[in-house]
């Protein structure tokens, strides 16, 4: 007799053994083939959805053409700020400098010492960098002015600095 409930917990513990095994590859299919038809269906949105690089390129002249056109011109008709930036930075300015960057609904304004190629490097967000002094502020534009006109957020920029 207890040879018989010996054998008969041993068929018991194998089979359930078994049987979890087999659900477990179940599973483990069922979820590689719903990962395989997640990355077939993300593969053909990609490709519908892709813009050929001819055509990004084509596009990136035609606005660089057109911000060149505005600067020059009067009247604009693209959405940009005029910019007094006499020339690209090269590396050898020395002084303070601000930079005021429109985000959302938020002017951020940063004040840098650079001290040109020859000022010894400070570490500044993990990288060496010619800044002696960084400072930066974010502040938030209010309501009405979001909505005016270009000249009405160029005043304002012009009175936080």
């Amino acid at each position: 007799m207890k040879k018989d409930v010996v054998v008969l917990a041993a068929v018991t513990t194998v089979s359930t053994v078994i049987a979890a095994v087999l659900l477990v590859r179940q599973w483990k299919r069922r979820s590689e083939q719903r990962w395989r038809h997640a990355q077939r269906i993300l593969r053909k949105f990609a490709r519908e959805c892709a813009t050929p690089v001819p055509k990004l390129w084509q596009i990136a002249d035609d606005l660089v053409a057109q911000m060149h056109a505005d600067l020059t011109s009067t009247q604009s008709t693209l959405q940009m700020f005029p910019s007094c930036l006499p020339s690209l930075p090269n590396g050898d300015e020395k002084g303070l400098f601000y930079g005021i960057n429109l985000r959302g609904t938020n002017f951020i304004i940063v004040q840098a010492r650079l001290g040109g190629r020859d000022a010894p490097m400070s570490r500044i967000g993990g990288r060496s960098e010619p800044i002696s002094d960084l400072y930066r502020q974010e502040i938030p534009i209010p309501p009405n002015i979001i909505e005016a006109s270009s000249q009405d957020m160029s005043s304002i920029t012009n009175s936080v600095s």
